[in-house]
């Protein structure tokens, strides 16, 4: 599997980058990570998208690419960070089928008007989600559940969260290793 962990550092998030890198180290610890196995990448995002390591087998190089978190600063731009998730996920040389291709997006509020606002972002996950990628849309602070539900795969009830803080988001997704490699019953027609 590869999965991209896809990190909002907007300046609302200012005083939350620890919480945030805790949260990422915990959703990377379920996973055994090897270049034959799981692959993790890393990407930050505020007003534009940074990598902060390509896809990934070693536990070691992904932990400290997430102690590598940038200050919170800037606007809120989802698509960037969702369309770098994307390439990633393209460069890595696997085929995407079923949920071997992940992108989990994790939010505290909405992409900012001067980058087309809610709507821009949905196309962008619209567009990750035509490549047969996985995304999780996460938020919470002022992320709305439409938007999240909209950004997510489908069934929106398995992979868009709207939590009451990070916190809860935390526990929420302490068994997110079998969220993903769990078999799913197909969708209803």
């Amino acid at each position: 599997m590869d999965l991209v962990l896809v990190l909002d550092k907007s300046g609302s998030m200012y005083g939350l980058t620890s919480q945030v890198k805790a949260f990422a180290s915990e959703l990377v610890s379920q996973f055994e990570l090897r270049s034959t196995l799981t692959r993790v990448a890393v990407v930050e995002f505020s007003s534009s998208a940074r990598t902060l390591i390509g896809l990934s087998g070693s536990a070691s190089e992904v932990g400290s690419a997430i102690s590598g978190l940038s200050s919170a600063g800037g606007w809120t731009s989802i698509s960037s960070g969702l369309e770098t998730g994307s390439r990633l996920i393209a460069a890595g040389g696997r085929p995407c089928s079923g949920e071997n291709c992940v992108v989990f997006l994790l939010t505290d509020g909405q992409q900012s008007s001067q980058y087309g606002g809610s709507n821009a972002a949905v196309v962008s996950a619209n567009a990750v989600k035509a490549q047969d990628i996985t995304v999780f849309a996460v938020g919470f602070g002022t992320a709305q559940k439409g938007t999240l539900d909209a950004m997510a795969s489908s069934p929106a009830s398995q992979y868009s969260y709207l939590g009451t803080s990070l916190a809860d988001i935390r526990a929420h997704f302490q068994a997110f290793c079998q969220l993903v490699s769990s078999p799913q019953p197909p969708p209803l027609p």
